[in-house]
C-alpha cells in the first residue's frame, strides 16, 4: 500500500478515536447526548460518565483490534474524485468505521462466533446483552457527526439519506444471509446470493463512497455520486467473495478456518458446487449438519472444505471475485482515469486482494 494511503490511515484513526474515546471525555457526553451540565449536580456527571464509559467499552474493545479500515479510505478517495480535498471527508470517516464494527459485533452474535480480530468475540468478553446494545448504540453514535457540522442543512439531508438508505438495505442483506443458514438445505441461487452481498456488504461500501463524492462535489454532481456509488458496490461484493474464500482455504486472520461452514453460511463456493455438482449436495448438506451439530467439528469441517476444493467452486468463486475487481479497474478508468486519487483506489483495490 502506497505511503499516501499509510498517511490517511492514521488520521482516519485519530478521527475514529475522536468520535469513541478511550476515556470518555465530560465534554464528550454533553457534545452528543444533549446534556444540560447545568441541571445536574458534579456526582452525578461523574457517575453517568462512568456508566457511558462502561457502556462504550465493547465497541472501543473491537476498534482498538484494528481493521483494514478500506471503508473509510474509500470515503476518502471518492471525495477526492469528485473534486474535493480529503479535509473535505475527513471528519465524517468515522460513520461508516464505527458502524461495520457494530454490524461486527451484532453479526457475532447472529453467528454464535467464538473470535473476533484474533480474540474472543465482543459478546462472549461483554455479554449478549451489552454487546447488543453497544452494537446498536453505534450505528447511532457517529451521527453526530453530521448533526455539527457546519454545512448546509441541504447537504445534511443528502447525507442522512445516504446514511438511512444504506442502513437499511444493510438489514435486509444480513437478514437474507441469516435465513439461509439456518436452513442447511436450502442454497440460494447465484443472483440470490449476488443481490444479499450487494446490500449486506456492498451497501456500507456504497454509503462512504456517496457520502464522499457528496462532499466533494459542490453541486451534488450525479456523475460523482451515482458512478462511484456502483464501483464502491460492486467492490464490496468482490471483498465478500474473497472473504469467503479465504474462510475455507488459508482462514481469515482472527477467526477460526471453515467456521462459515459450521454457522451454514451459503457462500458463493458452496451455490457454485450446487449448480456444477449437485448430485453432491446432500453429501455437503450432511457435512454441514455434523459440522454445526457435533462435537469434533473439525473432521467435518475439513471434510467439507476438501469437497469444496477438488469440485474447483472454491477456484470459481475466487475467479469471479478477480473479474469483478478487474471490471471496477476498467470502471475507473473509463469514469475516472488520470486523477491521482483515482491511482490511489486501484491501488486500494489490490490490496484487498493479500
Amino acid at each position: 500500500m502506497r505511503y499516501f494511503l499509510k498517511e490517511k490511515l492514521t488520521k482516519i484513526e485519530e478521527q475514529i478515536t475522536r468520535i469513541m474515546p478511550p476515556d470518555i471525555p465530560e465534554d464528550w457526553i454533553f457534545e452528543y447526548f444533549n446534556i444540560d451540565k447545568n441541571k445536574y449536580s458534579n456526582n452525578f456527571i461523574k457517575d453517568i460518565r462512568i456508566f457511558i464509559k462502561n457502556i462504550c467499552e465493547p465497541g472501543i474493545e473491537l476498534l482498538s483490534r484494528g481493521g483494514k479500515r478500506w471503508r473509510p479510505l474509500l470515503m476518502l478517495l471518492c471525495c477526492e474524485i469528485a473534486g474535493g480535498k480529503e479535509e473535505d471527508a475527513l471528519e465524517f470517516t468515522p460513520i461508516v468505521e464505527i458502524v461495520h464494527n457494530g454490524t461486527l459485533i451484532i453479526d457475532d452474535i447472529e453467528d454464535n462466533s467464538e473470535q473476533r480480530r484474533g480474540k474472543p468475540a465482543i459478546h462472549k468478553m461483554f455479554g449478549i446483552d451489552m454487546s447488543i446494545n453497544t452494537g446498536n448504540f453505534m450505528y447511532f453514535l457517529p451521527t453526530c457527526i453530521i448533526n455539527s457540522s457546519p454545512l448546509s442543512d441541504t447537504k445534511k439531508n443528502l447525507i442522512y439519506n445516504y446514511f438511512i438508505d444504506n442502513m437499511r438495505r444493510l438489514h435486509l442483506g444480513q437478514g437474507l444471509d441469516i435465513l439461509w443458514h439456518k436452513d442447511h438445505s436450502y442454497i440460494p441461487e447465484e443472483e440470490q446470493y449476488i443481490f444479499m452481498c450487494k446490500n449486506k456488504t456492498g451497501c456500507l461500501a456504497r454509503m462512504a463512497a456517496e457520502i464522499g463524492a457528496e462532499l466533494g462535489s459542490e453541486n451534488s454532481l450525479e456523475h460523482y455520486v451515482k458512478r462511484l456509488g456502483e464501483i464502491a458496490e460492486n467492490l464490496g461484493v468482490a471483498f465478500q467473495i474473497l472473504d469467503d474464500v479465504k474462510n475455507l482455504t488459508t482462514g481469515n486472520p482472527g477467526k477460526r478456518k471453515g467456521d462459515d461452514i459450521v454457522e451454514g453460511k451459503k457462500s458463493l463456493p458452496v451455490i457454485l458446487f450446487n449448480k456444477y455438482n449437485p448430485n453432491s449436495i446432500n453429501k455437503l448438506i450432511e457435512l454441514f449438519n455434523a459440522a454445526s451439530e457435533k462435537s469434533n467439528k473439525d473432521i467435518y469441517i475439513n471434510d467439507a472444505i476438501e469437497l469444496l476444493s477438488e469440485s474447483g467452486s472454491i477456484a470459481k468463486a475466487k475467479n469471479y471475485a478477480i473479474s469483478l475487481l478487474e471490471q471496477i479497474n476498467i470502471d475507473i478508468d473509463k469514469y475516472f482515469k488520470g486523477s491521482e486519487p483515482s491511482i490511489l483506489l486501484k491501488d486500494l483495490l489490490l490490496s484487498l486482494l493479500k
